[in-house]
């Protein structure tokens, strides 16, 4: 490339060429041409002639592009990229880049790709926006199958795939796969690529295969999520991923079988160690937000544990929540709950506490549920102690916050079981003392209008009309 500053010398048998970047000497030898007999080589008005002494021929320069294609397919990768870097286009806006200067480097990230040079191969990709599914289809089993794509003509590279790359070795596949991973998460985040199915189906795959569940289920979660739906289901069933199998159907609104898979893994027919269990299952529940649904598992979950249970009942939203709040008729699901005693419990102070319902038929539910419960410690071992002692203070402190209770209705309750104190507060609340007072006040008034009565009629000195 004669546009550069460059030297000459001439040999009895070569041309030997070279070059100077930056006003900096490069002492290495670029190019030599063959040349016999060779006497004087000079340059004349750009042109550079070099005689013998029977002939006289000129050097023509060899265009850029032909130049790092040849040292391409070299693999002469530094010097295509050091000659790219000095090559201008004129007409070129600042910042763009030509094609032939952009497929060009493709090929020298791919070349170091192969070298596993993998830190320079990413950058240079990266920077180059290649074609991600470039990639993804050197690596089998992981192109979706419905994608269109087909490599470039012209190839950029002459891998067949990693598997031919790395002859074999596993642990180059896996630093391969590692590497590709990298490369599609940067790329799956800069939101700049069209082919979202491609990378996402790669994405699922390569975590799948290499284990990263968490990231995995992040994936399928997301809304965003625009994976080939076949392909990653056949890839998680492969690798018996169930857990990740009922995300993947949830995802797509296959609702019946996304539970139907979790019901197994519950029943311990399916194994997974990356289900979390019952407790992620009432969240999908409740996160689905359909009360046919809610009621059609309600069982299966409070039967597993009736604290998680009842959360599908207590409707709290969220900034998270996208789905409505499910309409639940209180009455129904306290009396539905009426056979899990702790879960009935959790509900109705929910009811009472947070969403402030003052019906008097929930209060006294309530407290009818404390009495039982304490009645059940009561009979049985002294270890239970703590917990008695924790269920009469809540007790105690129910009665004596709330109004809405029957209170006669609960006293023989609360007597029978020995509750002194809780029996006091009941008192209070009927106005037993008040009642007894007025009793009292009328029977002394009664007295005293006998004795009078006695006095005026009996005793001769007093007269009656006074």
């Amino acid at each position: 490339m004669f546009g550069l500053s460059s030297q000459f010398y001439l040999s009895d048998s070569f041309i030997i060429v070279f070059f100077f970047f930056c006003c900096i000497v490069d002492q290495q030898q670029k190019q030599a041409i063959p040349f016999l007999g060779g006497q004087i080589i000079g340059n004349y008005d750009g042109h550079i002639y070099v005689c013998s002494q029977t002939s006289l021929n000129a050097l023509v320069p060899v265009p850029w592009e032909k130049q790092v294609e040849a040292l391409l397919v070299d693999e002469h990768v530094d010097e295509a990229l050091s000659l790219l870097e000095k090559v201008g286009h004129p007409g070129r806006q600042s910042g763009q880049i030509d094609p032939l200067k952009r497929r060009c480097k493709q090929q020298a990230a791919c070349i170091y790709f192969s070298r596993s040079d993998l830190e320079i191969a990413l950058d240079l990709f990266l920077d180059l926006e290649i074609d991600e599914r470039e990639l993804i289809s050197i690596f089998p089993g992981i192109m979706p199958s419905a994608t269109a794509f087909a490599r470039t003509v012209p190839p950029l590279h002459c891998i067949a795939d990693v598997n031919q790359l790395s002859h074999g070795d596993d642990k180059k596949i896996i630093q391969a796969k590692q590497f590709l991973l990298h490369f599609l998460q940067m790329a799956h985040d800069s939101s700049k690529s069209l082919h979202c199915m491609e990378i996402d189906t790669a994405l699922l795959k390569l975590y799948a295969e290499l284990g990263q569940s968490k990231e995995l289920e992040t994936l399928l979660e997301s809304q965003l999520f625009n994976g080939d739906f076949q392909s990653c289901l056949a890839g998680l069933k492969d690798r018996g991923l169930h857990h990740a199998q009922a995300l993947l159907l949830l995802n797509h609104g296959k609702r019946s079988e996304a539970l139907s898979l979790w019901c197994q893994m519950i029943s311990g027919e399916l194994n997974d160690s990356n289900f979390k269990g019952i407790i992620f299952f009432a969240q999908v529940l409740k996160k689905i937000g359909d009360a046919e649904i809610l009621w059609q598992y309600a069982d299966l979950v409070l039967d597993n544990n009736e604290v998680h249970g009842v959360e599908l009942f207590i409707q709290k939203q969220t900034a998270k929540d996208t789905a409505p709040a499910m309409e639940l008729d209180p009455h129904t699901v306290a009396n539905y709950l009426q056979r899990y005693p702790k879960a009935l419990i959790l509900y109705l102070e929910y009811l009472i506490n947070e969403k402030g319902i003052e019906e008097e038929k929930f209060h006294t539910q309530l407290a009818v549920q404390y009495i039982d419960v304490i009645s059940k410690l009561k009979s049985q071992s002294t270890e239970n102690e703590p917990d008695l002692n924790e269920n009469i203070l809540r007790l105690r402190r129910f009665l004596q916050k709330s109004n809405q209770y029957r209170a006669k209705f609960l006293l023989p309750k609360v007597r029978d079981v020995g509750l002194d104190q809780e029996v006091a507060v009941l008192y209070g609340k009927v106005s037993i003392i008040t009642q007894l007072f007025s009793s009292i006040f009328k029977h002394i008034c009664f007295v005293l209008l006998y004795f009078i009565f006695f006095l005026c009629f009996f005793h001769p000195k007093i007269d009656g009309r006074s």
